[in-house]
């Protein structure tokens, strides 16, 4: 009878323990299905969203883009209208930087390619509209501030004459 009485009492205790755990399991699923937009929020801004983007690589890609318009201007002119840059929307396979690749558009073409294949006084050109395209931003974006200089390393030894007149017009600017 004393193990019948402890079966009875683990019984008890049991069923008091799975009650408690479905109770539980219920308040959850309705926290879950109250809370549920925020949940797909976070899953967004984690980067769980179909184009695998996280949120930090997004507002990067938003002003990666507006630099890149700022740029085009001036590399339109000092390719004489041959190459403009654009954000690739490609989703590369386990890339953590997606969205933040360039690309370059060749008018002679008129197909996107890498800008791993400009050649060197190509790549100079680029990365001279660039830096010039982030100084507008930030001077746009920053209206007091002014940059007056500009330090240049090298790149223009890799320039043919009249693209080095170009890029003296467009510094000149």
């Amino acid at each position: 009878e004393k193990e019948l009485e402890a079966t009875r009492s683990n019984l008890e205790e049991l069923l008091r323990q799975k009650n408690r755990r479905i109770e539980l399991q219920n308040r959850i699923d309705q926290i879950q299905k109250d809370n549920l937009p925020l949940f797909q929020l976070a899953d967004d801004l984690a980067g769980f969203n179909h184009r695998k983007v996280n949120f930090e690589n997004f507002v990067l890609n938003y002003y990666l883009r507006d630099v890149t318009n700022h740029a085009n201007q001036r590399l339109s002119r000092l390719s004489d209208g041959r190459y403009a840059l654009v954000v690739s929307a490609e989703v590369e396979h386990g890339n953590r930087q997606t969205g933040l690749n360039l690309d370059i558009l060749d008018a002679h073409t008129g197909i996107p390619r890498s800008v791993k294949s400009l050649s060197g006084g190509e790549k100079f050109l680029a990365s001279l509209a660039l830096a010039l395209g982030l100084a507008d931003v930030i001077q746009e974006r920053a209206g007091t501030i002014e940059m007056d200089s500009l330090f240049l390393d090298e790149g223009f030894g890799t320039l043919d004459e009249e693209a080095l007149n170009r890029a003296m017009t467009i510094l000149e600017e």
